[in-house]
C-alpha cells in the first residue's frame, strides 16, 4: 500500500462562473410519467452521486493532438452535445416525482439539465496532471451546488460544472440523482454526449426504459403531489457527524497486490486484485475505527447484474441494475485472524445471494458500515469527448451531506496503472488505519 498526497492540497485558486443554466433536449421529446423500478425505488439510493474528470489540453502548443475542438471553450461543446443527447435520454430532463404509495417516478418534461460555465486560474499540473487529486475543499469550486439543487425530488436530476483551465485543460464535473442511473447507465448516457461531441448524427447504443423489468408490482395509477419534499421519504442519517474529518488515497500496483498475495498461503492466490484490495481495507479500517472487539462491522459492495438476470437486461437499459452482496463479522474475528478470513467472507457471498433479493439492506446506520464500489472498468476513464481520453476520474457518494462510499478508481502510478483507493475517516482514526494498512501483510516498506 502506497498513500497518494494530494499535491497542493492547501493552494487557492479563484473560479469565474457564469450563471447556472437548464439545457433542454435540443428537439421535441414526449410529456409522460415514467415508472422507476423496484432498485431505482431502494430508499438507500436517494443520494448524489459526483464524478470529476480531468482533461488536458494543450492545443495552442499542439501537444494534445486528440483535440477535435481548438481553442473554443468546452463548455459549448458540452451544452450542445448534451442537449442532443437529451433527445433520446429525456428522462434526464425531468424530475423525479413521489408517486402512490411514496414510489417514484419521473415526469419526463423536458426541464433540462443543470449546467455551469467556468474559467479557473488553476493548471491541472498543480491538481497533479496525469495524478490529478483534488482536495475535498475544492469540490465547491468544481461544483458549485446550485441552491435547491441538492435534492432528490423536484429538481434536476443532472448537474454539471465543466471549468476551463489557463493551461487550456479542463474539468469535467457531474453530480447525478442515483434514483435514475447506476454507474453503467450514467456511462452510457455521457458516451451518447462524447460521441455527439465528436461529431456523430445518434447514438451507437439505443437506450431502453423498460424499469418494467425490475418491478414486482407496476403502478395501477400514477398520482404525484409536485409539494412532497424530499425529506419525507428519504432515509435519515442517524450517524454522528464527525466534526473532523480527513480524506487519504491509497495506492495498490502490482507492487502491492504481490505483497498482499505473498501473505496468503500457498493454496489461496486466486483472488481477484478487488478481492485483495477490499479485504485489506476492510480490515484495517474495521481495526482503526472500532475499540469494541465484538462490534459487528458490515462490508457492501455491488455487482453488475445486467448479465446474471434471466433473462438478462436489454443492451442499453440505464437504470440501476446492481446487487449488494454483504460480508459480516466482528473486530475481534477481523484482528485475530489473518486476512485470508477476510477474503473468504467477501467472496463466500458471490455464489450464495440470491438476485432476485437484491435490494440494498437498510443504510439508517452507517456507522458500522463500509460501502465499497470498484469503477475501474466501467469507462469513465475513456470518455472522449474531443480532448482524448480523460487524465484522471474521481468519485464521491453523497449522502445528506456525507461521503460514506469509497469509489476504486483506475490511477497511473510510476508508469503503471493500478488501483486508487479514497478513505474517509475522522482524524483519530485515520492515524491508526495508516499505521495498521501500511504494517499488515509484508506492507509495512511500501
Amino acid at each position: 500500500m502506497a498513500e497518494i498526497k494530494s499535491p497542493k492540497t492547501s493552494f487557492k485558486f479563484n473560479v469565474t462562473r457564469q450563471p447556472a443554466e437548464l439545457i433542454p433536449p435540443a428537439g421535441s421529446t414526449p410529456y409522460e410519467v415514467k415508472e422507476l423500478s423496484d432498485l431505482d425505488n431502494a430508499p438507500q439510493l436517494r443520494f448524489l452521486v459526483v464524478t470529476v474528470l480531468a482533461y488536458k489540453n494543450h492545443y495552442g502548443n499542439n501537444i494534445n493532438k486528440h483535440c477535435l475542438h481548438g481553442t473554443v471553450h468546452p463548455a459549448k461543446v458540452f451544452k450542445e452535445a448534451i442537449a442532443k443527447a437529451l433527445v433520446s435520454y429525456y428522462p434526464f430532463a425531468g424530475r423525479v416525482r413521489a408517486a402512490t404509495g411514496g414510489r417514484l417516478v419521473v415526469e419526463c418534461n423536458g426541464e433540462g439539465v443543470l449546467f455551469i460555465e467556468a474559467d479557473a486560474n488553476v493548471t491541472l499540473d498543480e491538481f497533479g496532471g496525469d495524478q490529478f487529486i483534488y482536495d475535498p475543499i475544492c469540490m465547491t469550486d468544481l461544483l458549485h451546488v446550485v441552491p435547491g439543487s441538492d435534492r432528490i425530488l423536484h429538481t434536476p436530476l443532472l448537474l454539471i460544472q465543466v471549468t476551463r483551465l489557463k493551461c487550456g485543460g479542463f474539468i469535467f464535473a457531474l453530480r447525478l440523482n442515483h434514483t435514475m442511473a447506476d454507474a453503467t447507465g450514467v456511462v452510457q448516457f455521457f458516451n451518447a454526449v462524447a460521441e455527439f461531441a465528436r461529431g456523430a448524427e445518434s447514438p451507437s447504443i439505443t437506450p431502453v426504459w423498460e424499469r418494467n423489468l425490475l418491478t414486482a408490482q407496476p403502478l395501477l395509477e400514477i398520482n404525484f403531489d409536485k409539494n412532497i419534499e424530499m425529506h419525507e421519504i428519504i432515509c435519515r442519517e442517524t450517524v454522528t457527524r464527525s466534526l473532523d474529518m480527513v480524506s487519504k488515497y491509497f495506492y495498490f500496483g502490482s507492487t502491492q497486490i504481490a505483497a498482499i498475495r505473498s501473505s496468503l498461503p500457498q493454496s489461496t492466490r486466486s483472488f481477484t486484485r478487488f478481492d485483495l484490495v477490499v479485504a485489506h481495507l476492510w480490515r484495517s479500517r474495521s481495526i482503526a475505527l472500532y475499540s469494541d472487539r465484538n462490534d459487528v462491522v458490515q462490508l457492501k459492495y455491488p455487482i453488475n447484474i445486467r448479465s446474471i438476470v434471466n433473462p438478462p437486461l436489454p443492451k442499453g437499459y440505464y437504470g440501476n441494475a446492481v446487487k449488494v452482496l454483504i460480508a459480516e463479522t466482528t473486530v475481534g474475528e477481523l484482528f485475530d485472524k489473518p486476512l485470508q478470513y477476510a477474503l473468504e467472507l467477501i467472496t463466500s457471498p458471490k455464489s450464495k445471494h440470491n438476485i432476485k433479493s437484491s435490494l440494498l439492506s437498510n443504510v439508517n446506520n452507517l456507522d458500522n458500515m463500509f460501502l465499497i464500489s470498484d469503477t475501474t472498468k466501467l469507462g469513465f476513464d475513456r470518455l472522449d469527448f474531443g480532448w482524448g481520453q480523460c487524465a484522471s476520474a474521481r468519485h464521491e457518494g453523497i449522502y445528506q451531506g456525507r461521503n460514506f462510499v469509497s469509489f476504486l478508481a483506475p490511477f497511473k502510478h510510476l508508469n503503471e496503472t493500478g488501483v486508487l483507493a479514497p478513505i474517509h475517516l475522522p482524524r483519530p482514526a485515520m492515524e491508526k488505519f495508516v499505521k495498521i494498512v501500511t504494517q499488515f501483510n509484508t506492507l509495512s516498506n511500501l
